[in-house]
């Protein structure tokens, strides 16, 4: 709990910071859902056999916020669900993001919970 501490706490209080040009930028709020219908026509379990709904596989909640021409900030949390039909638990939420970018040219160094760098901006929107 420690480390999700030393993580967070930095992010959430660079949320208020104002930039270093006394612009307030208020941030940006966004969300995203991923989901299903489904029809289960045949399963080993005769139990799900016939069985109908609507499943959210994923949802996010982010908020990105500028701090200045060089440093943003991003607090991102994401909820999923277990993906089978065995499972009490409906959405699983957690921190996904939750870091301070600094960028400058070409260079970029993103502090705290970050995403990988291999898979990254690209494979999400995707």
């Amino acid at each position: 709990m420690r480390s999700f501490s030393a993580l967070i706490i930095p992010t959430l209080l660079s949320l208020f910071v104002p930039s270093a040009h006394g612009q307030t930028d208020n941030g940006k709020i966004s969300g995203l859902m991923f989901g299903d219908y489904y029809y289960v026509i045949s399963n080993h379990d005769a139990g799900l056999e016939d069985e109908s709904g609507f499943w959210f596989r994923r949802i996010y909640f982010t908020y990105d916020k500028g701090l200045g021409d060089e440093f943003a900030t991003r607090l991102r949390f994401e909820a999923q669900s277990a993906g089978d039909f065995s499972s009490s638990t409906s959405l699983e939420p957690f921190v996904k993001d939750a870091y301070l970018k600094w960028k400058r040219g070409h260079t970029q160094v993103l502090l705290g919970l970050s995403p990988s760098p291999a898979w990254g901006h690209t494979v999400e929107k995707t």
